[in-house]
């Protein structure tokens, strides 16, 4: 029997529109039994409850996706595994309040920015994803979600916040002119950071910073190339590196439901092309993903209940 039932209880789950507060993420990290958890990291996931432009927050989503993955997990999984996977849900988007360096109002400038939705297919010929930085802000400033005045404080926290980086990469070199897809992705490279540098175990932190490595995101440099085909079966694939499947999928498939409005079945379609399309059925990782795929499949009911669908 697993030591917490669902983390949706003690009204986790009622509280779409308000804002954690540091205390009670502690306390949720308590329940997991989960040490390392420092004030930073909880001022930070408290930053990212706030609610966004959609449903829910950046936090809620973590709790959601936590859920999923339990509902993932094999039935001999152990109170401790359980426990230590949905503490890394609950830590992988942590990289949204920026770098590790970053201020407290550098932070709350990028969460802002994360905050923001853009769900038009087309924003004047571009994609959302191909918007530069600033260009992106004006929009919102055209809508009337953001004063041209602030638009310009977030640029300029932006800068400086990432100009205090200590680790120096192109994927977390954000400008005015980088596309909205570059600062989107950043936030997988500033979760390594911060959670390595607060002391969290190196394990759980390549877990947490590699739930895109579907798209290339690779700050842990986990690289799947190096899997031997003799062991692409969840059962005998390194532990850790099933876990990052696993949240590598859970966090597409939530994102699909959640911001997209996909069914279940739209969903997992959705994802068997991802599959397909950036790995290929020859790569030695497609087995596991497809066994990890073929388990959020078979768990519609459980999941639409995780969704509060």
């Amino acid at each position: 029997m697993k030591e917490i039932e669902s983390l949706s209880g003690d009204g986790y789950m009622k509280k779409e529109n308000q804002v954690f507060s540091s205390r009670e993420i502690e306390n949720l990290f308590g329940k997991l039994k989960f040490e390392g958890i420092t004030r930073d990291i909880t001022a930070r996931l408290s930053l990212l409850s706030i609610p966004t432009e959609r449903r829910g927050s950046h936090f809620q989503d973590a709790i959601e996706i936590s859920e999923i993955i339990d509902d993932l997990m094999a039935e001999d999984r152990t109170d401790q595994e359980v426990n230590e996977i949905r503490a890394v849900c609950l830590l992988h988007d942590i990289g949204k309040s920026g770098p590790a360096e970053a201020n407290e109002k550098e932070r709350a400038a990028i969460v802002q920015i994360y905050n923001f939705s853009f769900n038009k297919d087309d924003y004047d010929g571009l994609a959302a994803s191909q918007l530069p930085l600033a260009r992106a802000l004006q929009m919102k400033v055209t809508e009337g979600a953001l004063s041209a005045q602030r638009a310009e404080e977030l640029l300029d926290l932006v800068e400086s916040g990432v100009k205090k980086q200590t680790k120096k990469r192109v994927e977390t070199f954000i400008r005015p002119s980088t596309t909205m897809r570059t600062f989107w992705s950043a936030h997988v490279y500033w979760t390594y950071d911060i959670l390595l540098e607060e002391g969290i175990d190196k394990n759980a932190v390549d877990v947490a910073a590699s739930h895109h490595l579907l798209e290339g995101c690779d700050p842990a440099q986990i690289g799947w190339a190096n899997i031997n085909p003799d062991m692409a079966s969840l059962e005998l694939v390194d532990k850790y590196q099933a876990h990052c499947m696993r949240l590598d999928l859970a966090d597409k498939y939530q994102a699909f439901r959640v911001r997209s409005g996909k069914s279940h079945e739209e969903a997992v379609q959705i994802l068997r092309k991802l599959l397909e399309s950036r790995l290929g059925k020859a790569h030695p990782a497609f087995p596991i993903y497809s066994r990890v795929l073929e388990t959020i499949s078979a768990h519609k009911e459980a999941l639409d209940k995780d969704l509060g669908s």
